[in-house]
């Protein structure tokens, strides 16, 4: 064995993992494991932990590798992945020392916690609709690119994957459709789906076609990428490459976002337009609505308060006061307050209450009677 053990079990393991996942999958997980290979290298170097090695890392190893990294506060969705890589590892060279470490230290188990982050205020979103005006107005390519990546995501509800990985003729301006032909889970439970593209985005990614395929001839690029890369012949943009494009936009819009807010902010602005929860699901290519709703869209309390109130305001929720002579057993209980609250019948009659609002008062305890 090396004094680098551990990317050498990781090289072994992804040759297996990549034969069970799709090639846009593969590599995060391998740039994820090498960053743990340094980390451990640098704990292993520092005198932290005995081993470098999966193969014969101890449960307090991993204790100091996950302390270390949980404390550069990442969120709970960061650190799961990373826990669930480096147990998928262990487990990979018969170790069970990330296991056994979560059992005697459940601190370090990640959270279960899921939230639904915000998605764009109109404000946010109408600066990106107008940046996509403005750079279809000046002419530069290069903003233009930007802009088509980005609103791809943000109003077809593109994964970033699934917008690099699209090819022109997926983009159909005549029926205004968006074609997903990479989705999450390609090759097993994933299905293409077809998204509707808004009219006002017409003469943007116009202007990106004309100006995609004239810089293809100019360099020379062949192949049917959206997004073709010319150091790689025309293959579809890498991740790092795709995310500099929404750098750009970044810094024309003057504020920062993840790709993943353009497709919650896809889901959110489809149902606080009325869309039904069933089809923003079926859009957003998810197998049933209660992912959707907890990670991506739900009905504003804004609109459900508003929905509420027009029915308030229609009358539609008033309440009738029950007919007692409806209600099972309602003259054995009307007795029973009699007989047990004189007074209290007494006082009711003073004030005028009749028989059936009698039961009621007696029935919830609010008349006062010797038993209540």
């Amino acid at each position: 064995m090396t004094r680098y053990p551990y990317i050498e079990f990781v090289e072994q393991y992804m040759e297996l993992y990549k034969l069970g996942v799709g090639p846009a999958t593969w590599p995060p997980v391998y740039r994820r494991l090498k960053r743990q290979a340094r980390d451990i290298n640098a704990l292993r170097d520092e005198g932290l932990i005995s081993s470098s090695s999966p193969a014969k890392m101890t449960p307090e190893d991993v204790r100091v590798c996950l302390t270390r990294r949980k404390s550069m506060g990442h969120g709970h969705t960061e650190y799961r992945k990373e826990v669930s890589a480096m147990r998928a590892l262990f487990d990979f060279v018969g170790n069970g020392a990330v296991k056994h470490c979560l059992l005697r230290y459940p601190s370090l188990k990640p959270s279960g916690a899921n939230v639904r982050h915000e998605s764009f205020t109109d404000a946010e979103f109408d600066g990106i609709m107008a940046g996509a005006v403005a750079a279809v107005a000046s002419g530069e390519r290069r903003m233009i690119r930007a802009y088509a990546a980005v609103c791809l995501c943000v109003c077809c509800g593109c994964r970033a994957k699934e917008a690099r990985m699209a090819s022109v003729r997926d983009l159909d301006l005549d029926s205004m459709e968006f074609t997903v032909r990479h989705p999450k889970g390609e090759g097993t439970y994933g299905e293409e789906r077809s998204v509707p593209v808004p009219v006002r985005l017409r003469p943007l990614f116009e202007a990106y076609l004309e100006g995609r395929a004239a810089f293809c001839f100019e360099e020379g690029v062949e192949g049917g990428a959206l997004f073709p890369s010319m150091r790689t012949g025309g293959a579809p943009l890498s991740s790092q490459r795709f995310r500099s494009l929404k750098s750009m936009v970044e810094e024309d819009v003057g504020f920062a976002f993840a790709l993943s807010k353009c497709r919650r902010d896809f889901g959110q602005r489809y149902i606080d337009r009325g869309l039904d929860i069933e089809d923003a699901s079926v859009l957003m290519g998810h197998g049933s609505t209660v992912t959707t709703e907890k990670f991506y869209g739900r009905k504003r309390l804004s609109v459900a308060k508003k929905n509420a109130r027009a029915l308030v305001d229609a009358g539609v929720c008033d309440v009738e006061t029950p007919d007692c002579a409806r209600i099972p057993k309602a003259e054995k209980h009307i007795a029973r307050a009699k007989a047990d609250g004189a007074v209290a019948r007494d006082r009711t009659v003073d004030l005028g209450i009749n028989s059936p609002t009698l039961y009621l008062l007696s029935y919830n305890g609010l008349c006062g009677t010797a038993k209540g």
